[in-house]
């Protein structure tokens, strides 16, 4: 065999698997495919589109994101309800902390969403509506 031989596989394998290289050749239009069905995704029983529960629960963060730093700062970090929030208030500052407590709040609906658990991202925005934004709405007379 000579070198050129060697080195050039007709049917090259992934990493020594039985997987053909070949098969990532439609690994675009299936992952274009997978990211439109979660666009085009409508909720179980209606026609409205699935992607409008995860923007309402991006909305619902940042709208308790924003009171609740009005909140601290009218009131103090003893005025936040969660007392692992308001002791890292204490400690990192309300800015850093509802940053990184929001973020992970939306990688989490996030992922609800792409696993297609759709009532129960709903659930948790009613459930964050009525749990912590009307409670400052009505703490900050808003």
């Amino acid at each position: 065999m000579t070198a050129s031989q060697l080195t050039y596989l007709s049917n090259p394998l992934i990493f020594g698997t039985e997987m053909s290289a070949r098969v990532l050749q439609f690994a675009p239009r299936d992952m274009a495919e997978r990211v439109r069905t979660q666009f085009t995704l409508t909720l179980p029983g209606s026609k409205s589109r699935a992607i409008w529960a995860l923007g309402l629960f991006v909305a619902v963060q940042f709208a308790d994101a924003v009171q609740t730093v009005i909140g601290i700062s009218r009131f103090g970090p003893g005025i936040e309800a969660n007392p692992l929030l308001s002791f890292c208030c204490t400690i990192f500052g309300a800015g850093t902390v509802l940053v990184g407590a929001k973020t992970v709040a939306i990688i989490s609906g996030a992922t609800l969403h792409l696993l297609s658990q759709h009532l129960i991202l709903a659930a948790l925005t009613v459930a964050c509506v009525f749990g912590a934004v009307v409670p400052w709405a009505l703490v900050l007379n808003l």
